[in-house]
């Protein structure tokens, strides 16, 4: 996989291949996703905020179905995901599917596009039993053999196993049916991941796969593989993951969802070549759900046009803690991989009087770097009403204003990032070490807060690719490097580029096994353009990353790193003064100059006494939503001529 830096992450044709989108044509909403069978069967307060068990659920899917797309259309709202297959069975669906078909087809008569939501992690064997009367044998289990529920807890919603071709079968017509007799623009399977199964099929599977691998004895000790079992979850989730046998199962586990969405891709785009497929998974940079949710996203996105990357990370700064909450991490990330995001904040069901007062900070935030702009608010009932015609008035201004803002500034948010510093990923590492995942996190909370254009290096053990627009490579105490990684690096240091390696880099090889002594160290001895530190950049308190990240600020604030770019020589072609930690800027390269995108993650505090100068280049200031200063900014600087 080779990386991809551009700023607009993925083109992809509608259906009468003359019209090309972009994330700055689109505007994601909310499409009532789920059925009323869903609603009845939760009873609680659930998607859309909507109370499962109230009488008007039935009258307001009727509404929704015909009324909503003119709403979002007066919106300008023109991208949603809508009720589709929920894994309850098709026959048993299907009796609503004439009701999902007006829908679509109000949505398009509208400008909206649809993809049809299709459940990936559950089986409601209440309901599908009647139809697949052997549903037991598509149910994974957990070690003891007992059937896994969705999340543990759902105790009416099977998980389905991952080795049960029968099921992955099962979807696949359900998928086709979507995008041609439906009309749907594309799918979107929700939650796809899985949990761990240990059915005996997937027993068989693994020891199947096991007796493929070269060198067996080598990597585990021994080479008569007929009697092992798969390992149970404790060792799965280990801090660093050094038992051979836990690591090929994860692998293992990634494979067959890799395997099952390329299949999905291959019959998707048969059956109609321009239909979008995308999916809702984890986060690319949350260790623990690799290891135990049986999907590597870097890997999984490959298969997609569209991801869906739903999270609790609403942009905020936390005063007290001192911590910086958003989403810069995931789309810079799925922007490097050559994949437009809908980073969804899941706020789907109400937003704080603090979010209302900001609303058009998360918008921005998705503007800014490449994803789709989303409100899953407006469009969803308010306490005694269908929809809430006040919030649909308070909306309307802002969001005027909003498209007002990328039309005056397309040309500039359509061009490339500055992004010269490159920081090292490796997916296979994150999952084997937390220790490589701290390393990452640290270094990226110390470029935000300290406002470094940085982007990433997305690297494989396999592959090591370096951008040509790289200026600086840091490799922030990744232990798990792979030979082939190590020898790209080093010969990038020794062509004349500038390499910044912390902590104890290098000291393993990719599958997390230490050499006596670190062969990588000793590679860049000598080489004049690296700055080798021992002392790994570390956090003040917790990193965590997941539905919520957690994430405390750097131990000395990130000094001892942008030391570490000034020994080498790196500078911007600009100076920004005054600009606190919670201020992200966000670079462009324009045709000629920079633009400098300033998004306060705490509006209570405006930007104030802020200074941009550059040499040899004027400086121009605009703000885009009238003159308050705890709006957005955006700074550009052109070329003197």
């Amino acid at each position: 996989m080779k990386t991809k830096l551009t700023f607009m992450a993925v083109l992809f044709a509608l259906a009468t291949g003359a019209e090309t989108l972009n994330p700055l044509d689109m505007r994601w909403t909310f499409g009532a996703h789920e059925p009323i069978t869903m609603y009845r069967r939760k009873a609680a307060r659930t998607t859309g905020g909507i109370e499962g068990s109230s009488k008007w659920v039935a009258g307001w899917l009727d509404w929704f179905d015909t009324e909503s797309p003119k709403l979002m259309k007066d919106l300008g709202l023109n991208w949603c995901h809508c009720r589709f297959y929920k894994g309850m069975g098709w026959e048993f669906e299907k009796n609503d599917y004439p009701n999902v078909k007006r829908f679509v087809d109000a949505a398009h008569a509208n400008g909206v596009h649809v993809l049809a939501y299709i459940q990936f992690m559950t089986l409601y064997y209440e309901n599908m039993m009647a139809e697949i009367p052997n549903l037991r044998d598509w149910a994974a289990r957990d070690h003891e053999g007992k059937m896994l529920y969705y999340w543990g807890n759902s105790y009416y919603r099977w998980v389905p196993c991952i080795s049960c071709d029968e099921w992955v079968d099962y979807l696949v017509p359900i998928m086709r049916f979507a995008v041609t007799e439906g009309g749907f623009d594309g799918v979107m399977f929700d939650n796809s991941f899985s949990h761990h199964c240990y059915c005996e099929r997937c027993q068989r599977k693994f020891r199947e796969h096991l007796a493929r691998l070269p060198n067996a004895r080598e990597r585990f000790g021994f080479d008569d593989l007929r009697f092992v079992l798969l390992p149970p979850e404790s060792p799965i989730n280990s801090s660093e993951v050094k038992d051979a046998l836990v690591q090929e199962c994860i692998f293992w586990r990634h494979r067959q969802m890799n395997e099952i969405f390329a299949k999905f891709r291959r019959e998707i785009k048969k059956a109609r070549p321009d239909a979008i497929l995308s999916c809702n998974s984890q986060g690319a940079r949350n260790p623990s759900a690799m290891r135990t949710l049986c999907v590597n996203v870097p890997d999984l996105i490959q298969n997609l046009d569209l991801y869906i990357a739903q999270n609790g990370d609403y942009p905020n700064y936390d005063v007290a803690k001192d911590q910086l909450r958003g989403r810069a991490r995931i789309l810079k990330i799925y922007r490097t991989l050559g994949k437009t995001a809908v980073a969804l904040c899941d706020n789907d069901s109400s937003m704080t009087p603090d979010q209302e007062r900001h609303y058009l900070l998360p918008l921005m935030e998705d503007l800014v770097l490449g994803g789709i702009p989303t409100d899953r608010t407006v469009v969803s009932p308010g306490k005694d009403c269908f929809y809430d015609d006040a919030r649909v008035e308070q909306r309307r201004p802002q969001l005027k204003a909003f498209n007002a803002f990328v039309a005056d500034h397309r040309a500039m948010l359509e061009s490339a990032p500055y992004e010269p510093v490159k920081l090292i990923f490796s997916p296979q590492s994150t999952i084997l070490s937390d220790r490589c995942h701290r390393g990452l996190g640290v270094a990226e909370e110390i470029c935000l807060r300290r406002h470094v254009p940085f982007g990433y290096i997305v690297s494989r053990p396999d592959e090591l690719n370096i951008p040509a627009d790289a200026e600086v490579v840091v490799v922030s105490d990744q232990t798990c490097l792979s030979e082939h990684q190590r020898e790209r690096l080093v010969a990038w240091a020794k062509g004349g580029g500038k390499l910044i390696v912390t902590g104890d880099s290098g000291r393993c090889d990719e599958l997390n096994r230490q050499y006596m002594k670190n062969p990588f160290k000793a590679q860049l001895a000598g080489i004049p353009n690296v700055v080798w530190r021992d002392e790994a950049d570390e956090f003040s308190g917790v990193f965590s990353t997941g539905w919520v990240n957690r994430i405390s600020a750097p131990k000395d604030g990130g000094d001892r790193l942008v030391a570490d770019l000034e020994k080498i020589g790196f500078k911007t072609p600009y100076e920004l003064k005054g600009i606190p930690a919670w201020v992200m800027a966000e670079v462009r390269r324009t045709g000629n100059g920079f633009a400098i995108n300033l998004v306060n993650y705490c509006p209570s505090r405006p930007m104030k006494g802020v200074k941009v100068a550059a040499s040899g280049r004027q400086v121009a200031r605009t703000v885009p939503f009238g003159q308050d200063e705890a709006a957005p900014a955006i700074y550009q600087l052109f070329e003197v001529k």
